[in-house]
């Protein structure tokens, strides 16, 4: 009885063991496939410049929320009143800019992807290599605009 209990055991510990080692070697090839993939990421220049964008778009935007109204009220004292009107007018100017900023960047990039669709079908025109085709087809996946 003592010794299949120890056996039990022993049997137990070995599959703790391996299941260990199992996710061991899962977790190693969860971390080498992100790695692989930043790496990946870190090579494209339309995902670099956007990250860019949008890291220096919450910087700014944190600065204005932290000191916005401090500066609003400190500049327009006398015409704000109090403080919560100042935090009432730089929320609203944040609500208007954010609404019309998005519509104008939305009607920015829709014009130039189109300028740019155009240049490539240009450039293109009249060519019938394969490789010319396979780059068209690239271009036009990495400005978001998959046409084949």
């Amino acid at each position: 009885m003592i010794v299949h209990q120890q056996q039990n055991a022993h049997q137990h510990g070995e599959m703790n063991r391996r299941e260990q080692q199992q996710q061991q070697q899962h977790n190693k090839n969860v971390v080498e496939v992100f790695v692989y993939d930043s790496l990946k990421l870190l090579k494209i220049p339309t995902f670099l410049l956007t990250l860019s964008g949008f890291s220096w778009y919450s910087l700014v935007l944190g600065v204005f929320s932290a000191w916005g109204p401090k500066a609003g009220f400190a500049l327009f004292k006398y015409e704000l009143g109090t403080r919560s009107n100042a935090d009432a007018a730089l929320g609203m100017v944040t609500v208007f800019c954010g609404v019309f900023g998005t519509l104008l960047g939305g009607i920015g990039v829709d014009y130039f992807a189109q300028k740019k669709e155009r240049a490539v079908a240009k450039s293109f025109q009249g060519k019938t290599s394969t490789r010319r085709k396979e780059t068209s087809v690239v271009v036009f996946v990495i400005y978001g605009r998959c046409r084949v």
